[in-house]
């Protein structure tokens, strides 16, 4: 869950988002990726076994 503040103004909201692209600029620029295609076959496969039975 996350709590996010109710009364964030639309400059405080654009800020928090420059914030966050800085953040994934810096991680691309470190090298801390992921192969896209990769991390969606992950994903797909993950997803389909919580769909079989006895997995939650």
């Amino acid at each position: 869950m996350t709590i996010e503040p109710v009364d964030e103004s639309e400059e405080e909201r654009r800020q928090s988002l420059k914030d966050d692209v800085a953040v994934g600029l810096e991680d691309a620029e470190a090298g801390r990726t992921t192969d896209g295609e990769m991390l969606f076959e992950r994903l797909i496969a993950k997803y389909a076994k919580a769909g079989e039975p006895g997995q939650g």
